[in-house]
């Protein structure tokens, strides 16, 4: 009996003394969490151009909404940069609201109002960052 309580504590402490202690690693650095962001852009006009184009980074893939005023302004939501055609999310006017975007370049083309090229406008943009 008493060899068995020896080979049973023995045990035990091989195992403490094998397993290191929970946590007693050092604590990995926590992973920053994307937060939604808001980007507004005023503009005094297109400049005379059909069209004009805003890029933004999504740091993960998710609900993106656009607002814009005037309500004539049409809003066309793409993946990928202002230079490349990209997939087409979304088109609208006036507001695109929760369209899923991936993580990466996308991009928002703005057609010209009729009222014309020098109508001011206003473009809030959420996103993830």
């Amino acid at each position: 009996m008493f060899h068995t309580r020896c080979a049973r504590a023995a045990l035990i402490l091989l195992l403490v003394l094998t397993f290191p202690a929970c946590g007693a690693e050092s604590p990995s650095s926590p992973t920053p969490a994307s937060t939604q962001t808001t980007m507004i852009v005023q503009s005094s006009g297109f400049g005379g151009a059909t069209t004009t184009c805003q890029s933004f980074d999504n740091a993960k893939a998710g609900p993106v909404t656009i607002f814009v005023t005037p309500p004539s302004i049409h809003l066309v939501l793409s993946t990928g940069p202002c230079n490349t055609p990209g997939q087409i999310l979304a088109e609208k006017d006036t507001e695109l609201i929760n369209v899923t975007a991936p993580a990466g370049s996308n991009h928002l083309t703005l057609s010209n109002p009729p009222a014309g090229a020098d109508t001011s406008y206003m473009l809030r943009i959420t996103y993830w960052r």
